[in-house]
């Protein structure tokens, strides 16, 4: 039974990366099999070839994010095997389907060759859009949040919002310094940021700290981790602690104006509510910092007016023009990005700026949010708007 558990609880927590592994192997086998069928080897050749397409593919694919830096040559390799992976498992379907049914009627060789060149065109177009460009392309969105509980004091407080940075797998820390100028820009009262730093191990540690050490608001930079933050989590914390953010692990912050305050509070995932905020003064007004977005249904009762949260990607692929509310995440029960409000408790959930597995951005850009609470005595908020 524990080893059936544990096996359970790893692939949860690498479900992303186990889904692309078996899409990969399944997308190589594949093309193998295209392969003997278009130069007719026949036979029972394809059983030898599929397989080794999809183990080399596979572990081409897998060897292009080390957990460590690489130079500008394996940069760009990692860029065109991405892009043909992510043409590959998006254009196998239409494939498998062309390669199948046009031969059983008796639709010509070369007709099903164009057909399955033109699924392939049109999976890499949609490829190199959505790796080179559009997951690169940051929106910068402004939310009014009408918080009805807010203190008159900090009526107009304006927070960056940065979440799921993922530095070093795919973005490196000069990508990351260019968020940093976007949050800087703003000059906001607090920037938090809402975990999943880095990706997978801790050889970017430093350069997360880097990153976060640049950045600049009136009351500083709060932290929470995220589930990709753990491997070496007290490391981290004490690296972003000495580059000046205040790392928030299951424990609040006062920041006071006059006679309120703003309790600024972090929940570690897995963390404990009770642990968390359950010695806070009273009469504050408090914000919660939590990466997962489904600890908001647990807040009911704790008094928290306003929670941020990330994780989700937003969805990550979405339908474009759309993308905010038909995407992967809100296709599979999860929060998408946005705002959701419940009584007078307000969560909003940023699409986040990087992201893991094939680093693949559709209908759903990159996100580095400005939100500016406003006190309000019925709920008031104004969505998301660039």
């Amino acid at each position: 039974m524990a080893s059936s558990g544990g096996w359970r609880r790893f692939a949860n927590s690498n479900v992303v990366q186990l889904t692309l592994v078996v899409s990969s192997v399944i997308a190589h086998a594949v093309l193998g099999w295209v392969g003997v069928s278009w130069f007719g080897l026949g036979g029972w050749t394809w059983l030898v070839v599929a397989p080794l397409c999809a183990v080399s593919g596979t572990a081409l694919f897998e060897g292009c994010f080390p957990d460590r830096h690489i130079g500008a040559v394996r940069s760009v390799l990692r860029e065109v095997v991405t892009v043909h992976t992510s043409t590959l498992i998006a254009a196998t379907p239409l494939v498998a389907l062309f390669c199948i049914l046009l031969p059983a009627l008796d639709v010509p060789l070369a007709v099903v060759r164009r057909a399955t060149l033109a699924s392939y065109g049109a999976a890499f177009a949609l490829s190199a859009w959505a790796i080179i460009v559009c997951r690169r392309w940051v929106r910068v969105t402004k939310t009014v949040i009408a918080l009805p509980d807010l203190p008159q004091e900090f009526d107009g407080y304006t927070i960056a919002h940065l979440s799921d940075l993922h530095v070093g797998s795919t973005d490196s820390k000069d990508v990351a310094r260019r968020w940093v100028a976007l949050a800087n820009r703003g000059e906001p009262d607090l920037i938090a940021i809402t975990g999943d730093l880095v990706t997978r191990g801790s050889a970017f540690y430093s350069d997360v700290c880097e990153v976060v050490a640049e950045l600049r608001a009136r009351d500083g930079v709060c932290v929470c981790l995220g589930n990709h933050d753990l491997h070496d989590a007290r490391a981290l914390a004490a690296g972003l602690e000495r580059a000046g953010a205040l790392v928030l692990r299951d424990r609040w912050h006062v920041w006071a104006r006059d006679e309120a305050r703003l309790i600024v509070a972090g929940l570690d995932p897995g963390g404990s509510l009770e642990a968390t905020l359950g010695d806070r003064p009273a009469g504050g007004y408090t914000l919660l910092l939590a990466h997962y977005p489904t600890v908001f249904e647990r807040t009911r009762g704790w008094g928290v007016g306003l929670m941020l949260s990330g994780h989700t990607h937003g969805g990550q692929i979405g339908m474009p023009w759309f993308g905010d509310t038909v995407n992967v995440a809100t296709l599979t029960g999860q929060r998408g990005r946005g705002l959701v409000e419940k009584g007078a408790s307000r969560l909003f959930v940023s699409a986040g700026l990087g992201t893991t597995g094939v680093p693949f951005r559709v209908g759903v850009r990159p996100e580095l949010a400005r939100l500016q609470l406003r006190r309000a005595r019925a709920p008031m908020s104004r969505p998301p708007r660039d």
